[in-house]
C-alpha cells in the first residue's frame, strides 16, 4: 500500500469516526481508555495514531506521562494537536524502529492494514517492558451487518473478509505471542436520521460502490420515510494483552 492510499484510507477513517462521534449511541474512545487503564507515569505508544485524536485524550488526563504516536501518512501527522507530551514519529509499523521500551502499546483500527501481522506483534512484544499491556481493536463478525444485509440486495460483492482479520488472524497471533490474553466487544447502533447522512458515511466505508450509489440511495429513502431513520450496528474486537 502506497503513502498515498494511506492517507486516503486514513482521511475517510476520520470522516467515520466524526459519523461515529455524531450518531452513535455510545462513546469508542472511552470504551478503549477504560479497557487500557493507563497509570499515572506509564509511556504510551500508538501505532496508527492518525489525528491523534486517542493521544490527546490520554495527554490531557496524564500530563506526566510519555505519548508516542506513530503513523505513516504526513498528512494525518499534520492534522496531530501536539501537546508537550506527545511526540509524532513518521514511520511503518511493518518496519517497526523503535528503541525506546514502552508500558503500553495501542493500535485501533490500523494493524489490519498490516502486510506481516506476526511480525508487528513480534517487534510490539519485543518494545513492551516486562508486564507491558498491548491493546488492538477493529472490526469484526457482524459489523455493519445492517447495511451489509441492504447491500446485499443489489451488490453481489463479497465484503465480509475485512471483517475476519481480527478474530481470525490478529487474535491468534496474539494469543501465541503473549502470556495473557482477553477479549473485549463492543456493540454501537449508528442511527442516521436522513439520508445524507448515510450517503456521507457510506462514501468513506469500503463497501461503498458507486455504480449503485442511486440504487442505495432509493432503497434507503425508502427505509428512512418508513422507520424514520436508519440503524446499523458496528461491532469491534478489543484485545488487551500483558507481556
Amino acid at each position: 500500500m502506497t503513502s498515498t492510499i494511506y492517507a486516503e484510507n486514513q482521511k475517510k477513517l476520520q470522516k467515520r469516526l466524526d459519523t461515529h462521534k455524531k450518531y452513535s449511541k455510545h462513546d469508542l474512545t472511552s470504551w478503549v481508555t477504560n479497557i487500557i487503564d493507563l497509570k499515572y507515569g506509564e509511556s504510551l505508544l500508538d501505532i496508527g495514531c492518525g489525528s491523534g485524536h486517542l493521544l490527546k485524550k490520554f495527554a490531557e488526563q496524564f500530563n506526566l506521562s510519555m505519548f508516542v504516536g506513530l503513523d505513516k501518512s504526513k498528512e494525518a501527522i499534520k492534522t496531530t494537536k501536539h501537546n508537550t507530551n506527545i511526540t509524532i514519529i513518521l514511520g511503518d509499523m511493518d518496519v517497526l524502529k523503535i528503541q525506546y521500551k514502552f508500558d503500553v502499546v495501542m493500535s485501533n483500527f490500523a494493524l489490519y492494514y498490516s502486510k506481516n501481522i506476526p511480525k508487528v506483534i513480534n517487534d510490539i512484544y519485543n518494545i513492551l517492558k516486562p508486564n507491558g499491556r498491548l491493546f488492538i481493536s477493529g472490526p469484526t463478525r457482524g459489523n455493519n451487518k445492517e447495511l451489509l444485509t441492504l447491500q446485499s440486495t443489489i451488490s453481489q460483492t463479497d465484503f465480509i473478509k475485512p471483517t475476519l482479520i481480527m478474530p481470525e488472524q490478529i487474535l491468534p497471533e496474539v494469543r501465541k505471542t503473549f502470556g495473557t490474553v482477553q477479549e473485549f466487544n463492543f456493540v454501537n447502533p449508528i442511527t442516521f436520521p436522513h439520508l445524507k447522512s448515510f450517503m456521507k458515511y457510506w462514501k468513506s466505508y469500503y463497501t461503498y460502490e458507486k455504480d449503485i450509489e442511486h440504487q442505495m440511495g432509493q432503497i434507503l429513502q425508502k427505509h428512512i420515510d418508513g422507520n424514520g431513520n436508519f440503524t446499523t450496528t458496528k461491532n469491534v474486537l478489543g484485545i488487551l494483552a500483558t507481556k
